[in-house]
């Protein structure tokens, strides 16, 4: 055996190929070997060279590490698991999750620790709610806590302007918000929306919000909220957060109920529904939505909710508006932007911020802030820290 051979044991390499969904020779186009290669390898007659090995761990998202365990180990996200659907037939979390759990809990502990070293105060909203806490109570605490008017909407042009003041507002009161629609920069590893819309990781001194940028843009709003209300309430949380059917836990109709009223207050919507006009109802949702900045099938499920709306009408009118959305998904994509403008919502606008900083005072080494923020060098941290308006590290 050469000596640049592995040791990695065969239920390992198995293991990681079926993780992956890969059948042998998909698995062997995407290592470049032969077919019978990877049956050789999986039955312990070949072993891999050093090379292979950490191609098999880019391949996995996974440190490389892990191959040198004796067994395959437990990569379930330690997340109470809240999704609605599809809950009979929920795959266990793909590679693409679990790497962007493990990256957001990097990105957590990092942050975590500068604010215990630096002793600056956690935030005192964290675990502040309980599911048995009034809903108009809730939305009305969460929105002082983030120090926003009831009419927060009516204050911006539209869904973007919207959603960017609560994203602004959400990290001003010091939970971090990170977006993303890949794993790190890797547009060929897409997050699937039909996994999860977003997740929380729970923490006293950095709460961490993470929302999955694949899925509709205004339907995000939602899930933002969704997302901040388990933050006070004190939960970790990997959730889908399903409008229409919250199942039956108590803790995701909390969230959907808050996250409805705080969107759409209940007092100001019945109003504008009662100034409704149109007679086409299809076009009083569009109206609803514009006021509202937020999605049709938001505004739809608030109408049933508070029982503006029959059963029947409700899902004909929730049927047509996820036509829409999936006609929306399905248009051609545009190609280009701004990789920068981009990777400042990946890695979390105040952890950007705050890791370069750190950086130009020469508190953290440039290699560490590389690897945060997914940059690959001294002009990759230059261009994200000109794009953020901060002090540039150099």
């Amino acid at each position: 055996m050469a000596k640049n051979n592995t040791i990695i044991k065969p239920a390992l390499i198995s293991w990681a190929r079926k993780r992956l969904g890969m059948t042998e020779p998909d698995f062997a186009w995407a290592m470049k070997v032969a077919p019978d290669t990877v049956a050789a390898w999986e039955r312990g007659n070949i072993a891999l060279t050093m090379n292979q090995a950490k191609k098999l761990a880019a391949l996995s998202l996974l440190p490389l590490g892990v191959f040198f365990l004796d067994s395959p180990p437990s990569l379930e996200p330690e997340l109470p698991d809240f999704r609605t659907l599809h809950p009979d037939t929920l795959p266990e979390g793909s590679a693409e999750l679990q790497a962007t759990i493990i990256a957001m809990q990097e990105k957590q502990a990092w942050y975590k620790a500068y604010m215990l070293e630096n002793k600056l105060s956690a935030p005192t909203f964290v675990g502040s709610l309980k599911p048995q806490s009034d809903i108009a109570a809730a939305a009305k605490h969460i929105r002082k806590a983030l120090q926003l008017r009831d009419d927060s909407s009516a204050t911006t042009q539209n869904w973007e302007e919207h959603f960017s003041l609560l994203l602004q507002k959400t990290e001003d009161a010091g939970i971090l918000v990170c977006r993303n629609a890949v794993v790190g920069n890797n547009t060929h590893r897409r997050l699937d929306v039909e996994e999860f819309r977003g997740f929380v990781l729970i923490d006293e001194y950095a709460p961490l919000l993470f929302i999955n940028g694949n899925d509709s843009k205004n339907a995000q709003v939602f899930t933002l909220i969704h997302e901040l209300v388990h933050v006070f309430l004190g939960n970790s949380a990997l959730t889908d957060s399903e409008m229409m059917d919250a199942g039956e836990n108590p803790i995701e109709q909390f969230c959907n109920q808050v996250a409805a009223e705080f969107l759409l207050p209940e007092k100001q919507f019945v109003k504008e529904w009662k100034e409704l006009r149109a007679n086409n109802m299809e076009e009083n949702m569009l109206s609803l939505s514009k006021e509202f900045k937020v999605s049709k099938l938001v505004v739809i499920k608030r109408c049933q909710d508070l029982r503006l709306l029959p059963n029947e009408q409700t899902k004909e009118l929730w049927k047509k508006a996820v036509e829409e959305i999936n006609a929306y998904k399905n248009r051609p994509k545009a190609g280009g932007g701004n990789f920068f403008a981009t990777l400042k919502y990946r890695v979390g606008v105040t952890f950007a911020q705050t890791v370069i900083a750190e950086t130009a005072a020469r508190r953290t080494p440039f290699t560490e802030a590389f690897y945060l923020l997914n940059v690959k060098n001294i002009e990759g941290l230059q261009k994200l820290s000109e794009t953020l308006g901060t002090c540039t590290p150099g």
